[in-house]
């Protein structure tokens, strides 16, 4: 099984939580029936290390110092940010 390292409740009023993992994953899942909704891919050999959810957005922060940005409707990545030093 993959190990979740991260998790967020989307306190913006939705009724979704995200988790990141160790799969370089972030899911968004449904809180009252636990449905998994959506799965947003990392880059295929970096550790998910936190996460966070901001309306339409998911950002997600890799073990290879990369923050990648998700249009969470879309389930598309949107932004790509490189050249964190830690």
């Amino acid at each position: 099984p993959t190990q979740v390292i991260c998790v967020r409740y989307d306190s913006a009023g939705g009724d979704s939580i995200a988790t990141a993992s160790e799969d370089s994953t972030v899911k968004l899942w449904h809180t009252s029936n636990g449905q998994l909704l959506k799965t947003l891919h990392g880059s295929s050999s970096q550790v998910m290390l936190g996460l966070d959810l901001s309306g339409d957005l998911a950002a997600g922060c890799g073990s290879d110092k990369t923050c990648r940005v998700w249009n969470i409707r879309t389930q598309r990545l949107v932004h790509q940010l490189v050249g964190h030093s830690q």
